[in-house]
């Protein structure tokens, strides 16, 4: 993933005839656990897209955050084409957004073109939208196990034709303009409502996929926030890595986060909320 990093940056220089350049990359991460374990949360899209920004800089190339994350998608083709790459937009764009994906077809019909044409020609059904960020009583948790999205996207394939999918889609869909409203209204409690309803469409589409999506820690978390009205809400495509817990007010997040240190569970509030970046 360093190494495709680093090639797409490298042939869109040369495609401006710009002439490569000669140094060393060095990558410090907060990312890591224990040095073996990554945290989830896109970390390896944060980091794809960390490269690209600190090589395009280095080459002189002022390029937006559309620009930034077009070049990360590029480079992971390859090797991760069933990603959505929502984690590469939320890095690219450092900051909360609403994303729809491009149409996957066309950029592979277009993909021989010069990464200038890609970055400036629109891709049909790519949607990124910066929206407000909040304050909500929300926490970050590591269930200490990885997850493999790419795995699991794939597993999900073969279920793509079957009308319990649509319904999950169709369902997932009606629940993602009510609950931009309720944020942009700052009311946790439609928050959570329609959260629960995104949860709910995930659990329907579990039991008939039988793909384990929520695992058995992660609703070992949910249990333990519950009796503070706590919710969880998977992040990625699930399996593992870690989940939001979602809580009406702030004392209920400081009571059910202290039950869950006390679990051994780890907490990522300071990286997540902190915004401390990959360098």
């Amino acid at each position: 993933m360093i190494q495709d990093a680093i090639n797409v940056v490298q042939r869109y220089a040369q495609q401006q005839n710009i002439p490569c350049l000669w140094g060393h990359l060095h990558i410090e991460s907060s990312l890591d656990y224990n040095t073996t374990t990554k945290y989830g949360l896109g970390s390896s899209g944060a980091v794809c897209v960390s490269i690209i920004k600190v090589l395009t800089q280095a080459y002189g190339f002022e390029l937006s955050p559309l620009e930034i994350y077009k070049l990360a998608v590029l480079s992971q083709l390859e090797h991760f084409s069933h990603s959505s790459y929502g984690d590469v937009a939320v890095s690219a764009y450092n900051t909360w957004i609403v994303y729809h994906k491009y149409d996957d077809t066309w950029l592979y019909q277009h993909i021989h073109k010069d990464i200038d044409w890609l970055l400036h020609h629109v891709w049909p059904h790519l949607t990124i939208e910066t929206i407000k960020e909040h304050a909500f009583p929300m926490s970050l948790v590591f269930t200490n196990a990885a997850a493999d999205s790419q795995t699991m996207v794939k597993a999900m394939k073969q279920h793509q034709i079957k009308s319990y999918y649509s319904l999950f889609i169709e369902s997932t869909k009606n629940s993602i303009d009510p609950l931009s409203k309720a944020m942009d209204q700052d009311c946790m409690s439609n928050v959570i409502k329609h959260t629960k309803s995104l949860s709910r469409a995930l659990d329907m589409l579990q039991r008939n996929a039988k793909i384990t999506i929520k695992t058995e820690t992660m609703e070992h978390i949910a249990s333990l926030i519950e009796p503070f009205n706590g919710f969880i809400k998977v992040s990625g495509a699930g399996g593992g890595d870690c989940v939001w817990c979602l809580y009406p007010d702030i004392l209920s997040q400081q009571m059910g986060n202290d039950v869950l240190i006390q679990e051994g569970y780890t907490l990522l509030d300071e990286l997540v909320f902190s915004k401390k970046e990959v360098s």
